[in-house]
């Protein structure tokens, strides 16, 4: 099951991704739904189970990411270095991970 295989995305790490770019705005909401879905997609298990919480929360957090990170629109959109990209996030999500104390619920 790929879901114990993601990395727990740390949520205090939002305020790092503070930065906003000009090109975004609350119109692009369709759009940031639509790469949910292909993260989504591209991360789905073999054996088609139902999406977990923790695993939704990841999508979402990857998809935070790439859109906060991205100096335009046609670079957040870019099918073709989705999944470079994802990587990054991923790995830029460990890394503040590491730099803070976690946070326990």
């Amino acid at each position: 099951m790929m879901s114990s295989s993601l990395p727990t995305l740390c949520p205090s790490s939002s305020s790092a991704m503070k930065k906003q770019y000009k090109w975004q705005s609350s119109d692009d909401q369709p759009q940031r739904k639509g790469m949910i879905y292909l993260i989504h997609k591209m991360l789905q298990d073999n054996d088609h189970t139902v999406l977990s919480k923790k695993k939704l929360y990841a999508i979402k957090r990857i998809e935070l990411i790439l859109y906060t990170s991205a100096p335009s629109f046609q670079t957040y959109s870019d099918l073709t270095t989705l999944k470079k990209r994802m990587q990054k996030a991923v790995l830029y999500s460990i890394a503040l991970c590491h730099a803070q104390p976690p946070i326990w619920y």
